[in-house]
């Protein structure tokens, strides 16, 4: 298929016809760059608790104009709302959840064409913030943790750490890197339930490096000499390979997946029954980045981004099928990030908002046919994000409704203080 060609088009999403060519990804082992962070100082994101207002009804059209005056818009009939519809051409039911590449988290409606931001005034640093979505909760990292209950909407902080891992029975775990263990640490784990109770106290792991992920019940440590997995309580160790050039790409449940150095076959290991499956890409696919994959909710099946092109692996249990979603346009903003909705029937992926003012947005049902587009006016998307149910996060979005004039583009203006603001794309 050439990149001119009608089928090639129709799945993209052209946001500058003159922005330059993608740049080819870094191939490097990521044990460098996640121990370069215990030496930065993380960003506080502070989510908020908050309730959806009801603004003053019937404003026109153009108060919800770049640069308006300050007149409330409705959240509830909207000529501009009712002439454009939902942004993805229908109804999704889902709640969008950006780290907004600067203080906060980004809130996106798109059914209803609205975002807010939270902010906790703070600059950022060079930490990208976490996000994951476990049960009831949404989690928040990047220097201090944060977890949100969706039905209660209370805000509930944990004891600082490097960064958090998820565990598959819906854990969380503290990994502290001492700053001073440099070139290779020492990691000290905690493992916590969702309402703090603390199942595993601090405890120093037997390998050096720098522990990506939880697989069953134990934890996956990178080193400079391969991948081991890491079982606290018995503090047993066990090899998954001695390749150092190993990147990970993602875990669920038992599963881990990995790949070579170059990146092009995804080796997919079951840590429980000893099973390993190996799927290669064709050689016009390019290389996989192994930071932006996102495995199914229910473990069957794997999304990964390439210099190329978005993959999904499907029946990975069965007869694992690599299929194609999209590829790149000439003057593209290629996708970058991917995220599942919770019930696992729609994957979506997302620009890293190029040259800091637009978002490609993709929603697919998991065929090439049946992907939706759509450019987000704004930035906002610098790290992996979180889908949500509407029906249960729909009270992040539309609190303190004004104009888009009084809710900057988060890329390019920091709130000066705590604060939030929403507004109408």
């Amino acid at each position: 298929m050439t990149p001119n060609s009608p089928d090639h088009q129709e799945n993209v999403v052209v946001i500058s016809d003159t922005e330059p060519a993608r740049t080819p990804m870094r191939s490097g082992r990521p044990y460098g760059l996640a121990l370069a962070v215990v030496v930065l100082v993380g960003v506080v994101v502070a989510v908020g608790n908050g309730s959806s207002t009801e603004p003053t009804p019937g404003a026109a059209i153009d108060d919800i104009a770049v640069g308006a005056a300050p007149t409330a818009p409705s959240l509830g009939v909207d000529p501009l709302v009712e002439l454009r519809g939902p942004a993805l051409g229908g109804d999704t039911g889902v709640i969008l959840v950006f780290d907004d590449g600067l203080d906060g988290l980004l809130y996106v409606d798109p059914d209803h064409r609205i975002a807010t931001r939270r902010t906790a005034g703070l600059q950022r640093q060079s930490r990208r913030t976490q996000l994951d979505h476990v049960g009831d909760y949404l989690v928040v990292g990047g220097g201090t943790e944060q977890i949100v209950s969706l039905s209660t909407r209370q805000v509930s902080s944990l004891p600082p750490s490097s960064y958090h891992l998820v565990g598959p029975d819906g854990t969380l775990w503290l990994v502290d890197l001492q700053a001073d263990q440099r070139p290779v640490p020492i990691p000290v784990m905690t493992k916590l339930a969702l309402d703090r109770e603390v199942l595993l106290p601090p405890t120093e792991s037997a390998v050096r490096g720098v522990p990506t992920a939880v697989v069953g019940q134990e934890v996956l440590i990178d080193t400079p000499e391969g991948l081991y997995l890491w079982e606290p309580v018995s503090d047993e160790v066990r090899t998954v390979t001695t390749d150092g050039s190993a990147l990970v790409i993602g875990t669920w449940g038992p599963q881990l997946a990995w790949c070579p150095h170059e990146c092009t076959t995804v080796i997919i290991e079951n840590t429980a029954a000893g099973s390993r499956i190996e799927v290669s890409l064709a050689d016009e696919l390019g290389e996989i980045d192994h930071t932006t994959a996102a495995w199914s909710p229910t473990g069957d099946q794997i999304v990964v981004v390439t210099t190329e092109a978005v993959i999904r692996i499907a029946d990975i249990v069965g007869d694992p099928q690599v299929v194609v979603l999209t590829e790149y346009a000439v003057g593209a903003g290629a996708p970058r990030f991917v995220a599942w909705d919770p019930l696992g029937e729609y994957v979506y992926f997302a620009t890293d908002s190029p040259q800091g003012r637009l978002t490609g947005l993709w929603r697919s049902d998991g065929s090439r046919l049946g992907t939706g587009t759509t450019t987000l006016p704004f930035a906002g998307v610098s790290g992996p994000f979180v889908v949500l149910e509407s029906g249960r996060a729909g009270w992040l979005v539309g609190e303190a409704m004004g104009a888009f004039s009084e809710c900057p583009a988060p890329s390019t203006v920091q709130l000066p203080e705590p604060k939030v603001c929403s507004f109408r794309f």
